[in-house]
């Protein structure tokens, strides 16, 4: 699942990668790839901009099946439960108002509902329901098994972020400014608070807080009530923060990265990265994992191994390409797609 469970932490609870970390094997995949992989067992599957969904072997690169959308671009990171491959259609105003359900196993539809508009956010899982959110500002509780729909509620706005699940509520950040929790049951609004500019950025939980990092400033929100805790001015853009026991990183589009207490906000340390920045990071035990995109004319990307105590590195690995897909860290590999080849590259 996106930011590795329906809380969207990004912290993996794994074993960390094997310094320095090289690629094992690279698998072109027949698009650009946006979205984030997911690993479920020993399979991987990954979602391209030609609007294919593409189960792999983790441990190889081969590939296993295919399935083709009616759209052309996928740009929701598909999210795996019960056998069952969930992701959404299209992106942004690119036509393809579908959620889809695909066996995991075969690569068979099981079903697709049609929404009121396209999907760059992804999908959760929990309890036999899965949950998703599309350009319109639509927030949808889908039944499993068949693809019903339980309640359908809109929060205003263009929504690209993925909602994060926590005890029964969900958290949804959408391009006004509006960050809105909703009761996962009923899809009753429990609060609506504008705290920013417009979010991207997908919101993460931990325990009695919520955190939304927007264009200009990082947000901890009471998860009850929505009262702010506490704001800190940065650089935000598309990288989702990442969660460990005690710290936040943010990480902004401009490649500025910074750590703070979750408690206070107070800065921890901060670095330049350079370049662009569009995937989130990941963290497994003290290690952050960063991908870098330069922008253009140049094609350049990176993916860093930092020590999430201090922010130095700890190796880096260099490519001829952008990286706007965000890693995946799964049995001391990392998992990530490019943009310019459509290849997943697994490194460990």
């Amino acid at each position: 699942m996106f930011r590795g469970g329906t809380e969207r932490t990004g912290y993996y609870q794994t074993v960390a990668i094997a310094s320095p970390g090289r690629v094992r094997w690279r698998r072109p995949t027949g698009g650009s790839i946006y979205s984030s992989p997911a690993v479920w067992g020993n399979r991987l599957y990954t979602a391209n901009n030609n609007g294919a969904l593409v189960a792999l072997d983790a441990s190889s690169g081969s590939e296993i099946w295919r399935f083709q959308s009616t759209g052309n671009t996928l740009r929701s990171s598909p999210a795996v439960a019960d056998n069952t491959v969930f992701v959404g259609g299209g992106h942004g105003t690119i036509d393809d108002p579908n959620f889809y359900a695909v066996d995991a196993t075969t690569g068979q539809l099981r079903w697709k509902l049609k929404t009121a508009g396209s999907f760059d956010a992804s999908p959760a899982f929990s309890n036999g329901v899965v949950y998703c959110a599309d350009s319109t500002g639509y927030v949808y509780a889908i039944r499993a098994d068949s693809g019903s729909v339980i309640w359908r509620s809109s929060v205003g706005g263009i929504v690209t972020s993925s909602p994060a699940l926590s005890d029964g509520i969900l958290y949804v950040a959408s391009d006004s400014g509006q960050a809105t929790a909703i009761d996962a049951y009923t899809g009753h609004v429990l609060w609506n608070r504008r705290v920013g500019k417009g979010f991207i950025a997908t919101p993460a939980v931990a325990g009695s807080t919520v955190y939304f990092l927007g264009s200009t400033a990082l947000y901890a929100l009471k998860s009850n009530g929505g009262d702010l805790v506490w704001s800190e001015s940065l650089k935000g853009g598309l990288p989702s923060p990442a969660l460990g026991p005690e710290d936040i990183f943010a990480l902004g589009i401009d490649g500025s990265l910074s750590a703070r207490s979750e408690l206070t906000g107070q800065l921890i340390w901060s670095r330049q990265l350079g370049g662009v920045a569009a995937a989130s990071p990941a963290l497994v035990g003290a290690t952050l994992y960063v991908c870098l995109a330069t922008g253009d004319p140049a094609v350049s990307g990176a993916i860093l191994a930092l020590d999430s105590t201090n922010g130095h590195t700890e190796w880096e690995l260099d490519f001829d390409s952008k990286i706007f897909s965000s890693p995946v860290i799964a049995n001391g590999t990392l998992y990530v797609g490019d943009w310019q080849e459509g290849a997943v590259l697994a490194i460990s």
